[in-house]
């Protein structure tokens, strides 16, 4: 039989013409090869950010931390892996680099990029900086100091670009008071209520609780434009508000989930043991539910500071990375799996701390996978130099040879078994055989079935 197969990974949904579902995958692992030789140089090399634009290649992969080599090739603070190589952002920024987002400001997608460098590429830009796919720019004078998150979010008057951290002021000069976070709307800075945030903001992400599309923010602060909110804030656009008690200590990392086995939940990680209130126990992770807080099982042993959504081919899961070991007694080194009844680990995990997640569901280069970065040495008890990547997979026969399995597979079926331009025999219905015993027959149509549909 002559076969076709293709490795596709975690999580296709088929939502074509009325059918759903997904493929049967294979086991999940951590590739033993992606991170080694991995990320290095600088006095303590870490990738901090993570994230994935497409400067008019395709879409790549993009870190940002602090080192100043990656794969084997210089590369200052942020680099590119394009499915097959490594390759540095012109001459790259001059200190560590924390968040970075996609944001087209007018002139056409664009990555963002924060950290505490002053320099980027060879001009000067202070803490925020723009690649465009070819070169740098600043971004309105900057901020005043360091810049740990970045987000896009439409308050009703356009999308804009939302920026937290630990600064006072935006624009150039003496600049304009914001207190920890601002809009740039892609010609000017603006502030967020009357006094911004009393304290860092580590987190920004947007997420609809039922009542519209809102931006939360998560780090340090206990209050926010004079409005008490622990830790954990609601802008809408137009005001502030708290979400009940908050948390009692600091927040990470905020990230919405919108159904499926996880929920419709916000989930907050951190270091804290309680959420809702002294009465309401939750072991640095908790989950609020537009009006309350709950925690996520029995939570984790140790600080959570990023969080990802992947879909391993049964529905999505909540992946957890930070600096714990443990769940409700299980082994869960620095990354965690939550599928919204109890938490699992992933794989033999990392030997040092998680700081950046990311879940990539890309039909090309980069692939469907957990990208990983941070401080350790190891993923799975193989090297992994600061970066690493889970991916989940499966071998299909692919019969139309476009890299998915979809009606026009079926199609292929339909036509081998009672159409004139292939009938068994053809090499065009070899695919088809999947039990390889030289028939086309039940066996063959129900194991088709299965992977068509999914479990």
């Amino acid at each position: 039989m002559r076969k076709r197969s293709v490795i596709i990974g975690a999580g296709i949904w088929l939502i074509i013409g009325g059918l759903s579902g997904t493929a049967a995958f294979g086991q999940c692992a951590w590739d033993p090869a992606f991170g080694n030789p991995g990320v290095s140089g600088g006095t303590f090399p870490a990738v901090n950010a993570l994230a994935v634009y497409d400067d008019g290649g395709g879409p790549a992969l993009y870190i940002g931390g602090s080192f100043s080599q990656v794969g084997g090739v210089l590369a200052n603070n942020i680099a590119k892996w394009n499915g097959s190589s490594w390759s540095a952002l012109s001459f790259g920024v001059d200190a560590p680099v924390f968040a970075m987002t996609v944001y087209n400001d007018g002139t056409g997608p664009a990555l963002y990029v924060g950290g505490m460098f002053t320099t980027a590429g060879l001009v000067t830009a202070n803490r925020v900086a723009k690649w465009n796919g070819t070169s740098f720019s600043a971004v309105g004078g900057g901020t005043s100091s360091v810049v740990y998150a970045l987000t896009t979010f439409n308050d009703g008057t356009g999308t804009a670009l939302y920026v937290g951290g630990s600064f006072a002021t935006v624009g150039p000069g003496s600049g304009l008071l914001v207190n920890n976070i601002a809009k740039w709307n892609g010609t000017s800075w603006s502030k967020l209520g009357t006094q911004g945030a009393g304290s860092v903001v580590n987190s920004l992400t947007t997420w609809n609780s039922g009542t519209g599309n809102a931006l939360y923010v998560a780090g340090l602060f206990t209050s926010v434009s004079g409005i008490p909110a622990n830790r954990v804030a609601m802008w809408n656009g137009i005001g502030w508000s708290g979400l009940t008690s908050g948390l009692n200590n600091d927040a990470n990392v905020v990230l919405g989930s919108n159904g499926g086995p996880i929920g419709t939940y916000l989930y907050t990680g951190g270091l804290f043991s309680t959420a809702g209130g002294p009465l309401s126990p939750a072991s640095n992770i908790a989950r609020w539910t537009g009006t309350f807080w709950t925690s996520v099982g029995a939570g984790l042993n140790g600080k959570v500071l990023d969080l990802a959504i992947l879909d391993e081919g049964s529905g999505p899961v909540l992946m957890a990375g930070g600096e714990f070991d443990a769940a409700n007694g299980t082994a869960v080194n620095q990354v965690a799996r939550w599928n919204g009844t109890g938490w699992s680990s992933v794989g033999a995990g990392t030997n040092d701390t998680v700081r950046a997640l990311l879940s990539t569901d890309e039909t090309n280069a980069i692939g469907r996978a957990l990208y990983v970065g941070g401080q350790f040495t190891q993923a799975n008890n193989t090297t992994a130099n600061r970066i690493a990547r889970w991916v989940c997979s499966v071998t299909i026969d692919d019969c139309t040879g476009d890299g998915r399995f979809d009606l026009d597979d079926f199609a292929r079926w339909d036509d081998c078994d009672n159409g004139p331009n292939g009938g068994f025999g053809s090499s065009n219905c070899d695919c088809l055989d999947r039990d390889e015993d030289g028939d086309l027959d039940l066996r063959d149509y129900a194991t088709f079935q299965r992977i068509f549909a999914g479990p």
